[in-house]
């Protein structure tokens, strides 16, 4: 549960102000959601990482 909070929280603190910047012509609802559609993939990836190399990762015998 901590380890998908806080992929969450770093994909769309990272995304949003990111698309505000790059998309500041469009209005506010349109750069929020390409905001939570960056940070989600975002937060796959991370998630990803995260269950590969720390949670399921195979131990050395």
């Amino acid at each position: 549960m901590v380890n998908i909070t806080v992929c969450y929280l770093v994909a769309y603190g990272a995304a949003q102000p990111l698309i505000r910047y790059l998309f500041s012509g469009l209005e506010t609802t349109l750069q929020d959601n390409i905001a939570m559609l960056a940070g989600m993939c975002i937060f796959v990836a991370l998630n990803y990482c995260g269950q590969r190399f720390f949670v399921f990762r195979k131990k050395e015998s």
